[in-house]
């Protein structure tokens, strides 16, 4: 998958999303700050942007309640919605980058977005180019690829020459830039509403005709393929493929400090590690360590469909957006081919780490595997057919506090 990172443009700075989960429909949507319980300003504006009627998340992407992080405080305005758009986008097909993750691309977005999917116009894009002139620099450094999407109009009107700014009129025209398909999962309950109608209409119809049978025999010619019948998908249970997986972890360490921006063009020490048993890797110490990428190897002689996806666990969860994990990534392996996700470390925490690594592999992708992943529910994987391996890794602490 590639990941992209997403920059809310502020006059402050640039704001990353770290991440986007989706929450209980009885509650409202809210943004915190960088992974802690504060609820910004802008939440109860962003429940309205996410809400049906008023808001357009929903609709698009069908689900009501979310809670999304940033990196730095947002406190009023409407400029951040063509950014939340994006990152919804994104979110929906796997592709948003989590907070430390490895990324393909980063997108720096400002703008308003109405009912219909126009981009409108904001204040101050000239200011929030330049408070952001350091981060495109890293960028630029680290070799990762930028574009910065701003309304068609404020385009017009800059008074600088500015790279890599794509105008948008229409959120249409982004997705397209982002290699999306504007065709996102479907909304059932305009479907659900048509199949109650004509349930209803059903029944009026079979009144009728039992006292008419000439036309309850025209009736029974009706085939059953002619109503939609909505229903939830379960888990086939079938044999457990035997199927070669290969879960393996890799060490990126420097000598002095870590990049701000990982990878950063920092030469690594690559170190891989061993297993103490099947289900273990062999424990990491802290100093010198920036990262350590989770793979995944085909080892078996047919392609497969392959997840990967890694968990925090213990008592340290809370700090779990600070000690980043990416989300789930898939894709088709061919034998001997490689999927693999990397945990970018905080250069403050003292805190030690457990992380979980799920695979699952199959020869079929069935619907539910990213939702069955997420919430780490191995046993439906597996009564869907898939060869499912985990494996724990621990990173220890240093034995002195590290001054970066």
């Amino acid at each position: 998958m590639n990941a992209v990172r997403v920059y809310i443009a502020t006059t402050q700075g640039p704001s990353e999303v770290q991440r986007i989960a989706e929450e209980d429909p009885k509650v409202r949507s809210v943004v915190c700050l960088n992974g802690t319980s504060e609820a910004l300003p802008i939440s109860a504006a962003y429940d309205a942007f996410v809400r049906k009627p008023t808001g357009v998340i929903e609709k698009k992407f069908g689900h009501s309640v979310y809670r999304l992080d940033v990196s730095e405080r947002i406190s009023d305005g409407k400029s951040w919605q063509l950014g939340f758009f994006a990152a919804h986008a994104l979110f929906s097909v796997d592709r948003l980058a989590g907070k430390g993750e490895i990324i393909e691309r980063a997108v720096w977005v400002t703008g308003e977005v109405d009912r219909d999917l126009n981009v409108n116009p904001v204040d101050h894009v000239e200011e929030k180019l330049r408070q952001s002139a350091p981060l495109f620099a890293e960028l630029k450094a680290a070799g990762i690829p930028l574009t910065i999407f701003v309304p068609q109009k404020n385009a017009g009107e800059l008074k600088a020459t500015w790279k890599d700014i794509v105008p948008l009129e229409t959120v249409q025209e982004m997705y397209r830039e982002l290699g999306l398909d504007e065709k996102t999962r479907s909304v059932r309950s305009e479907s659900i509403a048509g199949v109650i109608g004509f349930g209803a209409l059903l029944a009026a119809l079979i009144g009728v005709v039992l006292w008419q049978g000439d036309i309850l025999d025209r009736f029974r010619e009706v085939r059953e393929s002619d109503v939609t019948v909505v229903t939830e998908e379960k888990p086939e249970k079938t044999e457990l493929l035997e199927i070669s997986l290969e879960l393996t972890a890799i060490e990126h360490r420097v000598l002095g400090r870590c990049p701000t921006i990982f990878p950063g063009g920092a030469a690594y020490d690559l170190v891989a590690l061993d297993k103490t048993d099947i289900e273990h890797f062999t424990a990491s110490a802290w100093e010198g360590l920036c990262a350590v990428e989770y793979g995944f190897h085909n080892a078996s002689e047919k392609p497969v469909h392959a997840w990967i996806k890694g968990f925090r666990l213990g008592s340290e969860q809370r700090f779990s957006r600070e000690q980043s994990l990416p989300g789930i990534k898939n894709r088709e392996l061919a034998p001997g081919e490689k999927i693999s996700i990397t945990m970018v470390l905080p250069r403050w925490s003292k805190q030690p780490i457990t992380v979980r690594i799920i695979a699952a592999a199959g020869p079929n992708a069935p619907q539910e595997t990213g939702k069955w992943l997420a919430k780490a529910e191995t046993d439906n994987l597996r009564r869907a057919g898939l060869a499912v391996r985990t494996v724990e890794h621990a990173i220890n602490p240093p034995a002195k506090p590290r001054f970066n």
